[in-house]
């Protein structure tokens, strides 16, 4: 979707529509779903209290005490060497303590002491994940799915990998694969949208939004998904909609306000935009589109100083970015910094932008 305006001297298009889907999962800030948490059933130990200190491990864990986890599980593995669960639910903290290292090389242990035993296979998976090593991850979730293809979690796992490699038509099979194990998870649906939307199959996602919203009706990454699909079907009203039930459930929620905002625009909206362009600057400082659109509404309502400040930014953000010059340069021709224009226009054109080439030749001769 762009929108073109003339603003003093040229055209200065709209930053297309942002595509940074969220994906759900437990937290709604992470990538991975939560490790499996091994308990004191089926699994032999030779040491009562290395027993004893694997169980207070999994209690601190699940109060949140991972210091006093660690301790535990570190003090459990040294009474008892062999304790496959410690080397587990360790690697799955330092995973989450970002201790990815120290996580991979506790789950190669455990894969020394039973390396039939698909969960270890998984959670490097996800820890490969963590480091975007996808193909390597791959190749563990493959061996997973290979040792038991009955846990939904696998194959929702390794989607996410094939999500990553953009290989989205196998990830989609995944996700189906986990929906038929278990088709109450809302997650499977939502990322399995997320997946759609990539491959503009939009009416396809948004009927998988709505059935992730039957199980978990107040998901804003859903809605949000949701609101993605509509606007690409031209859906604007829907959109609009969705992204204001998304704020409302998720105001911190930077792309949904730049989103909006975009819709605002195109209704000729631009004080709404410029607020919600704002919103997602404050959010996220560094969203150099949010800075882009701000700036060329602020032209359009005559704040030239406001909009070369705005682009200021992009450039400081890109320097590489010749739209940026070309459009600063226009602000300041508005405000008769003839020098300061000719000068953004020359360094647009050595980017590249044959806009700029022409504006040299008639305004800065």
């Amino acid at each position: 979707m762009k929108r073109l305006l003339v603003i003093g001297l040229a055209l200065l298009p709209w930053c297309v529509q942002a595509k940074l889907i969220l994906k759900i999962n437990l937290k709604d800030t992470t990538r991975t779903v939560p490790k499996v948490i091994l308990r004191q059933v089926g699994i032999s130990h030779k040491d009562f209290e290395s027993d004893s200190l694997f169980n207070s491990a999994v209690e601190k864990n699940d109060a949140k005490n991972q210091s006093g986890a660690m301790e535990d599980y570190n003090r459990s593995i040294s009474l008892n060497p062999n304790n496959i669960g410690a080397f587990i639910n360790r690697g799955a903290l330092k995973d989450d303590l970002k201790d990815y290292s120290g996580a991979i090389n506790d789950y190669n242990k455990a894969n020394i002491l039973n390396p039939e035993l698909a969960l270890i296979y998984n959670n490097l998976g996800n820890t490969y994940a963590h480091l975007k090593r996808y193909q390597e991850a791959l190749i563990v979730y493959n061996k997973a799915i290979k040792l038991n293809s009955n846990v939904a979690e696998y194959y929702y796992d390794r989607a996410q990998s094939k999500d990553e490699l953009a290989n989205y038509p196998d990830a989609i099979i995944d996700y189906n694969k986990a929906i038929k194990i278990n088709p109450n998870v809302a997650k499977y649906y939502n990322n399995k949208a997320y997946t759609e939307v990539n491959m503009h199959a939009n009416q396809a996602a948004i009927e998988d939004c709505n059935k992730a919203l039957a199980i978990m009706p107040n998901s804003g990454p859903t809605i949000y998904n949701r609101a993605n699909a509509e606007m690409d079907l031209n859906d604007v009203s829907a959109a609009f909609q969705d992204y204001n039930k998304t704020i409302e459930l998720m105001p911190d929620n930077a792309h949904a306000h730049y989103n909006r905002g975009l819709i605002f625009a195109n209704q000729n909206k631009l004080k709404e935009a410029i607020s919600d362009w704002s919103e997602a600057i404050r959010l996220f400082p560094d969203f150099i589109e949010a800075y882009t659109n701000r700036g060329i509404a602020k032209s359009t309502l005559h704040n030239y100083k406001g909009a070369i400040a705005d682009f200021d930014k992009v450039i400081q953000l890109n320097s590489q970015d010749a739209n940026a010059y070309y459009n600063r340069g226009i602000n300041k021709y508005n405000i008769k910094e003839n020098t300061g224009a000719c000068s953004d226009w020359q360094a647009a054109s050595k980017l590249g932008m044959h806009e700029a080439m022409n504006l040299l030749k008639i305004h800065c001769k």
